[in-house]
């Protein structure tokens, strides 16, 4: 197989390609980095070609459009007209834009450069090409092209339309986006476990967790919650000579890069795959 050169430093997900040396057979991957204080995790996920994360649509009834990376020309994919199909970068440090050109009767036009960020925004684009006429002679001509980035979950779809379009064909207008953002900072919580054997109540033991941080993040589909507890001290009260009194606690702070670790620290990250094209996901980390 063969692929480019991957930046692992960088916090985030990357869509790469590995083909065979013919360009004959191509697989999907998609890598996510993420950093925790000194650690790096690594996610290395093959995806199914209907399931990548960049698929390409062409609507244009007369031609078809050839598809690259901006600065890779030496691999290109071919989207024929009304059909759908997987894109990823085969050099994932490179620029990460698509060069598209259309074909129409063997003639290629000049090219559309375009970017995956924009989400959701009709762009109207020329292109020149060269046709031929009822005499036989060829002329230049411009032809109207019009694209848009579509989000679906984890995926974009690029939709390519002929002429000129003002509004996403497609698109749901009574989904409106949902954000929701709780966030508590508890300095301390104390537990005790009171004994009820006897007329007197006791106290046979006490936990306190101090400080607690819960957040809970709902946001594009993703709901995200974390919890962080800093301490936690167990207190042994069952009896005034008890041999431990004190079960557990901090005995000294662990820092790094002047930040102490905490006892517990959960993040989840959980989506819910509602159409065939999200990617659903569980990812925890502690």
């Amino acid at each position: 197989m063969d692929s480019g050169s991957i930046d692992v430093s960088a916090p985030g997900e990357s869509q790469f390609l590995c083909q065979t040396l013919d360009r004959e057979e191509s697989r999907f991957f998609n890598l996510n980095v993420a950093l925790k204080d000194t650690y790096l995790f690594m996610t290395l996920e093959e995806q199914e070609p209907s399931q990548a994360l960049i698929q390409i649509e062409n609507k244009i009834p007369t031609g078809d459009l050839q598809v690259n990376q901006y600065g890779v020309n030496d691999c290109y994919f071919v989207v024929k007209n009304e059909e759908r199909l997987p894109f990823a970068w085969n050099q994932p440090s490179k620029e990460t834009k698509l060069v598209v050109r259309l074909m129409i009767q063997n003639e290629i036009s000049s090219e559309i450069i375009c970017s995956l960020d924009e989400i959701n925004k009709m762009r109207t684009e020329f292109v020149s090409i060269r046709t031929m006429n009822v005499t036989g002679s060829n002329k230049t001509v411009k032809v109207t092209v019009s694209y848009c980035v579509i989000l679906q979950g984890n995926t974009r779809t690029i939709q390519f339309y002929a002429g000129e379009k003002k509004e996403i064909v497609g698109k749901n207008k009574s989904n409106s986006a949902t954000s929701l953002l709780i966030r508590t900072n508890l300095g301390a919580i104390g537990i005790s476990l009171i004994s009820t054997a006897s007329h007197q109540k006791n106290e046979i033991a006490y936990i306190c967790f101090a400080p607690i941080i819960v957040a809970y993040v709902f946001k594009d589909d993703i709901l995200s919650f974390q919890i962080r507890i800093l301490t936690l001290v167990i207190d042994n009260n069952s009896s005034e000579y008890a041999r431990f009194p004190v079960i557990l606690f901090p005995e000294k702070s662990t820092r790094v890069k002047g930040r102490d670790l905490p006892f517990l620290d959960i993040v989840c990250n959980i989506r819910n795959k509602k159409q065939p094209t999200d990617v659903k996901f569980f990812d925890l980390k502690y």
